[in-house]
């Protein structure tokens, strides 16, 4: 059961115990209303712009591994490759405050490449502070239904590094799918576009397009996670059930599709590079610096394969 919870209810503090029923339970939940309550209709249909740009526009901010002459490497437009049927634009803080850019010697706080758009930055910006405002107050409630010191939602998250990530899953011809990714189910054959996995850091807050497609696991198989109108699906992070000691679930889950174009934006909250994570109580593992974490993970993803980064500590 993926409980359903009001936006404001979430923002007024008033759903902690949904929101932690959700998050010891599925591992999923759903925000209703925030398109109605946020505005975000339309900043975000101007972000999706950028797939429809001339590609001279969308060449200009390729990050490094697919353009060399591009000094990005964590932010910035990727395509698809030998390991990858996925076009997207991973976007930093400072689109939103840019005096959160870092000066390039972290791959992790570079700057975020602004494509040739009008109006485009401006969206985004928007966009990317009301993800913000809406993982801060998420992240309040959790800390409280865990039991912890809410305070460490400032002390961790003051300065996030958080990623907001246009995605583009393409029609494939089903004739050039592998094998491997071709899913058998009562709905029909479908193409696994996104193999199984958990997500790297603390929250993530997703809008999916009508077409649909994300499959969560669940103890009898893997069940469909719909489009919700109006609204974002929500699941937690890998660090964050390491952090709860598995009182909160990262649950695996996918993305079929293929038959037809698919959008999404997911947002990725997450803590300040640099912010060092102790265990909470019952919690598992040794203290660790968080941008260390999460590149030793983010580097198995395709997109990232053969990237280098200096360790923070």
């Amino acid at each position: 059961m993926i409980p359903v919870i009001p936006v404001e209810a979430v923002l007024e503090g008033r759903a902690d115990a949904a929101i932690m029923s959700g998050a010891a339970g599925s591992g999923f939940l759903t925000l209703a209303g925030v398109d109605a309550a946020l505005g975000l209709a339309p900043p975000r249909a101007a972000m999706l712009g950028f797939f429809g740009a001339p590609e001279p526009v969308r060449r200009a901010v390729l990050r490094n591994k697919y353009d060399p002459a591009s000094r990005h490497v964590y932010r910035g437009h990727f395509v698809p490759d030998g390991a990858g049927v996925l076009e997207g634009f991973d976007i930093g803080p400072d689109i939103a405050w840019p005096e959160r850019a870092g000066d390039g010697g972290d791959p992790l706080t570079e700057p975020t490449p602004r494509p040739a758009i009008p109006g485009w930055a401006a969206a985004t910006g928007a966009y990317y502070a009301a993800m913000s405002r809406l993982g801060m107050a998420l992240t309040r409630a959790l800390l409280r239904g865990l039991g912890a010191d809410e305070a460490l939602a400032e002390r961790h998250f003051a300065r996030s590094i958080s990623t907001l990530r246009l995605l583009r899953y393409p029609a494939l011809d089903p004739a050039a799918i592998a094998p491997d990714r071709v899913v058998e189910g009562a709905g029909g054959r479908r193409f696994l576009m996104t193999r199984a996995h958990t997500d790297s850091g603390f929250v993530t807050l997703l809008w999916q397009d009508r077409t649909g497609g994300l499959q969560a696991e669940g103890p009898d198989g893997w069940i469909a996670v719909p489009p919700a109108e109006g609204g974002l699906v929500v699941n937690f992070g890998q660090m964050l059930e390491d952090w709860s000691g598995g009182r909160i679930r990262a649950t695996p889950h996918r993305v079929l599709g293929g038959a037809a174009e698919r959008f999404s934006v997911p947002f990725f909250f997450e803590p300040a590079v640099d912010a060092r994570i102790e265990p909470l109580a019952g919690g598992a593992g040794a203290a660790f610096v968080y941008g260390d974490f999460l590149w030793e993970r983010m580097v198995r993803f395709p997109n990232f394969h053969g990237v280098t980064r200096r360790p923070a500590a």
